[in-house]
């Protein structure tokens, strides 16, 4: 994490990092793109964007990349073969004001079709 004037906390950009919780409950790859977004590929406009928002359920606490729900879905296409990307915008400890803030400032540099947000209970 790195602090951030606008959401308080927002993730690094391009990490790649193993990390393996302290009681053995996790040991996970964690990495982010050139903009800090989790387990997403370089963003490639030329392809319609589905975006998740969220927070730690969404950006994919204790899993590894490949099993984050946003990876899972990248790649989707749907019943014209019509293949999307998958931006995930979500950070562990975001509140709702954090994640209209990121939506605000992102949405308009990328290509998204769809919007997923998964808020947790």
């Amino acid at each position: 994490h790195k602090t951030d004037p606008e959401y308080l906390v927002d993730l690094e950009p391009n990490l790649d990092l193993r990390i393996k919780h302290f009681q053995d409950r996790f040991d996970i790859h964690f990495s982010t793109n050139e903009y800090g977004f989790r387990a997403t590929d370089k963003i490639d406009n030329s392809l319609p964007q589905i975006v998740c928002v969220g927070d730690s359920v969404t950006m994919g606490f204790g899993v590894s990349d490949k099993d984050t729900f946003c990876k899972k879905l990248d790649g989707y296409r749907d019943s014209n073969g019509q293949k999307y990307q998958v931006v995930n915008l979500a950070v562990d400890a975001y509140s709702p004001t954090a994640i209209s803030l990121k939506l605000k400032k992102q949405i308009p540099l990328l290509n998204a079709k769809y919007l997923y947000y998964f808020p947790s209970t």
